[in-house]
């Protein structure tokens, strides 16, 4: 009985305040409305798309010997993935694109310390950008800006940049081995151009070491040419399934969804307030 009354209490007062109910809601979803299509501008998502390569494609056992050449997959893994994803977050990245793109007057950072204008605007940048790891083994790079170009072109720029950082990390390990062969090769030519100048280079236990020297400095000299061509070979790091391109529309902020959630807001909230009114008086 006591609910019956409550309720039929409820529905007197709901019917005598219906008028505030419907003009606030009204006018809140108007003011939404306004908000949406003439205060917030527009903002734009591109997204790229990549996966891993193989790292061990850039062995340059993958070059020369045809027997394992198979054992090589196209795609990395998990592990390899977690590398692209931990170079995409570094700081140093996001401060390439930053002076790439001028994003310091992008953002309208200003101050006199151009250190602290290009943090603040790393930051801003990093709130723009979305890095997903999904259960295909792929990275999503997605960035919202709002500028449609612009969007896409720091995503596609973002992918470039941790090629090359990827790249550069077994390049690197390359080049590191290609010196220390050399040196280990000029060395060994002169231990042999001092065995050919010294007397007694006629004596079986000379040519032999002779030979041994000129058979190592043979074999530096292929493994020198091998580590060249890998180096020169660019592996890439991942393997872009879809480049970002400019978004057709935009994608922020929903406006139908925002219009209809504050008129269901503002109705619930009418209904609470005039309850709350009615239950005082």
């Amino acid at each position: 009985n006591n609910l019956s009354f409550n309720l039929a209490d409820i529905a007197e007062v709901l019917k005598r305040r219906k008028s505030f109910i419907v003009y606030f809601t009204l006018l809140s979803g108007l003011v939404a409305a306004a908000i949406v299509f003439f205060v917030i501008p527009p903002y734009y998502k591109s997204t790229a798309v990549v996966v891993a390569a193989n790292p061990l494609l850039a062995d340059k056992a993958h070059l020369y010997n045809d027997n394992v050449e198979q054992l090589y997959s196209t795609f990395g893994g998990e592990d390899d993935l977690n590398r692209l994803y931990g170079i995409a977050g570094l700081e140093t990245t996001y401060k390439l694109l930053v002076d790439m793109f001028a994003l310091v007057k992008y953002y309208g950072i200003e101050g006199s310390n151009a250190e602290l204008n290009t943090r603040k605007a790393v930051e801003e940048l990093r709130d723009d950008v979305d890095l997903i790891k999904n259960e295909l083994y792929q990275l999503k790079i997605s960035v919202t800006t709002k500028d449609k170009k612009l969007s896409a072109s720091i995503a596609n720029s973002f992918v470039d940049i941790v090629q090359s950082k990827a790249q550069d990390i077994w390049k690197k390990s390359y080049e590191y081995t290609l010196q220390k062969i050399s040196a280990a090769s000029a060395d060994l030519e002169k231990q042999y151009n001092l065995l050919a100048d010294s007397t007694g280079t006629n004596t079986p236990l000379s040519q032999l070491k002779r030979q041994g020297l000129l058979e190592q400095i043979q074999q530096n000299e292929k493994i020198s040419s091998q580590l060249k061509i890998a180096i020169a070979n660019n592996t890439p790091a991942l393997i872009i399934m879809e480049r970002a391109y400019p978004s057709a529309k935009a994608d922020n902020p929903k406006k139908l969804l925002i219009i209809v959630a504050t008129l269901l807001s503002a109705l619930a909230f009418s209904i609470i307030a005039v309850l709350v009114f009615e239950r005082r008086q």
